[in-house]
């Protein structure tokens, strides 16, 4: 990535300690002066916090908390109009076993092939949620998935019906442990060789499995389950390294942005400390494993729980949303969707995991909600993931890191029935039970959809996109392409410049003033017209040597 905030000055322990700028004047932490249900809301902070800022003090200079991005992105908002806020998870329950939620749908992979338009990096999946009586069978699911080419696809558990279904389509997998079962896999590696023995490796790799989630939004139970998740972390892998698996499948937990104890502005984002005994661990596992750090953001829930600090065309990548700005950075927002992750990677960055890559396991927005919830409609539920499908296949990336990749999974492929709560809870879905689309969406984030057949059209030939496969992940034929080129430069400029040397020489020789004055007149030509050529070749060749 260019240009992080990766500079910032690092805590001298991971632990969970408070940045000088972020305390009152007692050294005590700033407190979010509107906090929603802390078990369904993200805690974040209105513009009465102490930070009421656009520049930068001193202090803010000495702890290295201004990166170079705050000089570059210059505030473009006349004010800090603030609306920040976001719930910590969708209202109801966290799904346990079959009880699921949703990401959308993985970007139509069109031309670009298995991986989904791998050219440009970050990948969009589904949660395929099963809290309903009415929906379709595993197979026909299957079907429907590969149909819309949707290659990437959440369960939340490790039901054998749906591994098999998957079994030969090119769906990638991410299977679950649902918090009911954290307690046995977390007290004995036999429980997790057994699990593994029958619900996995019988089906691996004919269905494609990628991720292990152990554990779902723990912090938002209402059992204290989380001081058993990293154990049962650290089973499932012993148990994937004795099938020599471990490389092939990452194991990781999702978690709710109730994890922070703030996240307004997003240069804040701090971890509740109260979780530090369970997430520092987890935090080293993660690092030590190559495996990302698994978050649920959901916008509409800061929309919805505080429509009068949160806009809703903030909330929905809308072009025409106030910007926001980070008094500590500088940094512009254009949606909330990248102020919270901003606010998890400047949490993480806080405790020195900085490189550690954030995956977003959940986002969408309802379709369909009580008569309070106005905001949840089929338009509104279609703009957001369009756009968020558009920002997250452009590789747009965030204010703190532009252009970085960024996974994300959308809730949720069904309307599930069966999800307690108001009504929006079970109306969240791409689909209708009967297979057929809630609304029409632009998988991806570039063409147009056929309202009709759901089928991708996309005026992309996939030459290009895949002359860039074969640059990405064959560097050195890329290396190869660009010594020849320099080659070719280096050659014309000596050419040239030979050329010249012995025309002029040969020039002088001649007795007629005609000839002279032609010689003369090729020469002023030339310099005037060949060296700046050649001299551009020449700087061109410089800089490709110097790069």
């Amino acid at each position: 990535m260019k240009c992080s905030p990766a500079c910032r000055r690092s805590p001298p322990n991971p632990a969970f300690i408070i940045p000088t700028h972020l305390r009152s004047d007692d050294g005590r932490q700033n407190i979010n002066p509107w906090l929603g249900n802390k078990q369904t809301r993200t805690q974040a902070s209105s513009s009465s916090m102490n930070s009421k800022r656009c520049c930068f003090s001193k202090e803010d200079k000495a702890g290295g908390f201004v990166p170079l991005l705050a000089i570059w992105n210059r505030p473009r908002a006349s004010a800090l109009a603030f609306a920040w806020g976001g719930s910590a998870r969708r209202h109801g329950q966290t799904p346990h076993g079959n009880k699921a939620r949703a990401d959308s749908p993985a970007p139509s992979l069109g031309p670009a092939g298995a991986r989904g338009f791998d050219c440009n990096g970050s990948k969009v999946g589904v949660c395929y949620g099963r809290n309903a009586d009415d929906l379709p069978t595993p197979d026909k699911v299957a079907q429907l998935v590969q149909l819309h080419s949707i290659k990437y696809l959440r369960i939340y558990d490790s039901n054998i019906q749906v591994i098999k279904a998957f079994a030969n389509t090119g769906v990638e997998l991410m299977v679950g442990v649902p918090n009911s079962d954290l307690l046995p896999f977390s007290q004995y590696q036999s429980n997790v060789d057994t699990w593994l023995k029958n619900s996995i490796l019988p089906y691996y790799p004919a269905t494609m499995i990628t991720y292990i989630t152990v554990g779902a939004e723990v912090t938002e139970t209402r059992d204290n389950v989380s001081a058993l998740v990293v154990p049962a972390m650290v089973n499932v892998l012993a148990a994937l390294k004795k099938a020599g698996l471990h490389k092939r499948i990452k194991v990781s937990s999702t978690h709710s942005l109730g994890i922070l104890s703030r996240s307004f502005p997003p240069s804040a984002g701090a971890f509740d400390s109260k979780y530090a005994y369970f997430l520092k661990p987890m935090l080293e596992f993660l690092v030590e494993n190559q495996s990302p750090f698994m978050v649920d953001l959901y916008p509409y829930y800061a929309y919805r729980d505080s429509p009068s600090n949160v806009s809703l065309d903030y909330a929905l990548f809308s072009p025409s949303a106030s910007d926001v700005i980070d008094p500590n950075t500088g940094l512009v927002y254009t949606n909330m969707f990248d102020a919270q992750l901003d606010s998890i990677f400047f949490a993480l960055m806080a405790l020195n995991f900085r490189t550690l890559k954030i995956m977003v396991t959940e986002s969408g927005w309802p379709n369909k909600g009580a008569a309070k919830e106005t905001a949840a409609t089929p338009d509104n539920a279609q703009t957001y993931n369009t756009n968020l499908i558009r920002h997250v296949i452009n590789d747009a990336g965030t204010p703190a890191k532009p252009g970085e990749e960024i996974d994300v999974y959308i809730f949720s492929l069904f309307n599930e029935n069966r999800k307690p709560g108001l009504e929006s809870e079970r109306n969240w879905g791409l689909f209708y039970p009967d297979q057929t689309s809630v609304y029409s969406l632009d998988w991806t984030g570039r063409g147009n959809v056929d309202i009709v057949t759901g089928a991708n059209i996309t005026s992309s030939n996939g030459t290009w996109c895949a002359t860039m496969l074969v640059f990405t992940r064959h560097p050195g034929v890329l290396t190869t392409l660009t010594r020849f080129i320099l080659s070719y430069i280096l050659q014309t400029i000596l050419t040239n410049s030979l050329g010249l040397y012995f025309y002029s020489k040969m020039g002088t020789g001649n007795s007629t003033s005609a000839a002279s004055t032609s010689n003369a007149e090729d020469t002023a030509t030339w310099l005037t017209e060949g060296l700046p050529y050649v001299l551009s070749l020449l700087l061109i060749a410089i800089l490709g040597i110097a790069l």
